[in-house]
């Protein structure tokens, strides 16, 4: 997805927590975003079975992980397997009763435009 002026953008937010992922989509959803969420890494997870990517984070403009949730082993895994992706590690704050991202580390692709608004 382009986010050239008047396109849409593709945010992945990815975390086993149901309520981040609601409270997270809500932060970073406008109308010129389009939001997906994913439960992360599991057994149904592509890339902890083996496939060289994964289609969500093929898909996005920019893929947000829950850094609690996120082992050292897959984030290796994702990083080699999507080198062209905006990756960002965000750990969870609350704030009057919701729950916040707040970015730890992003990896950008080098010569990349896309910002994440977080």
């Amino acid at each position: 997805m382009s986010t050239a002026a008047g396109r849409h953008r593709a945010v992945l937010i990815v975390s086993p927590s149901e309520a981040r992922r609601r409270d997270w989509s809500a932060v970073v959803a406008d109308d010129r975003t389009e939001v997906t969420t994913c439960a992360g890494p599991n057994e149904q997870c592509v890339l902890t079975r083996g496939l060289e990517s994964c289609p969500l984070v093929a898909q996005c403009d920019v893929a947000l992980y829950d850094f609690d949730a996120t082992a050292p082993p897959f984030l290796a895994t994702l990083l080699r397997a999507h080198r062209a992706a905006e990756i960002v590690l965000v750990r969870d704050r609350m704030v009057r009763g919701k729950h916040r991202p707040s970015v730890v580390l992003r990896r950008r692709p080098r010569g990349s435009a896309v910002e994440a608004t977080i």
